[in-house]
């Protein structure tokens, strides 16, 4: 199976999953954008895109939806000329990215975080009304020789993922980026 096969049928997992209970829920604005006022400096690891935003009385109610499986399959290598693709079962919402570049220049992964979280809402919507956009990004963390995030990849379609992978894997020191989802998969 091709790598663009596999991301799209966890894309549409997930999505189905998401879909059917953002029709479900009670009225609400959904895929909202917030800056978060926490502890980080850096403003795009403040942004953060809610599922759904709902008012209850005079409060907001923020809601995560989380799948409660996952399209489990065995790792998958892919080969990219010298370079490899490790792809473990992931959850689209929350996928751990790993890559042995132990540099700490992150600023062409941010580039396109800030361009796939839209945080000026030109995407044009799907046919299910989703923005098709990033609904947060991690700050990569170096830990044991490798640059560790996390994306939860909202509505944002396949194309946003592989052009995550092609960042990564032209970074100079890369020969290895792993994606999986250990915190729901437990693997």
């Amino acid at each position: 199976m091709e790598i663009k096969e596999l991301l799209n049928s966890h894309r549409e997992y997930y999505l189905e999953y998401f879909f059917n209970l953002i029709t479900k829920s009670e009225a609400g604005e959904s895929e909202l954008l917030i800056k978060n006022n926490n502890e980080e400096q850096a403003e795009l690891y403040r942004l953060y895109r809610y599922d759904l935003v709902s008012r209850e009385s005079e409060n907001s109610k923020f809601t995560e939806f989380n799948t409660d499986g996952f399209l489990n399959h065995d790792k998958i290598d892919y080969f990219v000329e010298d370079k490899i693709i490790e792809f473990s079962p992931i959850v689209w919402n929350g996928v751990e990215i790993s890559y042995n570049d132990t540099s700490t220049d992150f600023d062409s992964i941010e580039k396109w975080a800030f361009k796939w979280l839209d945080i000026n809402d030109c995407n044009k919507p799907d046919s299910n009304n989703l923005q098709q956009v990033i609904h947060n990004i991690t700050k990569a963390e170096l830990v044991n020789g490798w640059n560790t995030f996390s994306v939860d990849f909202g509505s944002a379609p396949i194309e946003a993922a592989i052009e995550l992978i092609e960042i990564i894997l032209n970074l100079p020191l890369t020969t290895k980026i792993k994606l999986q989802s250990k915190w729901i998969t437990n693997q």
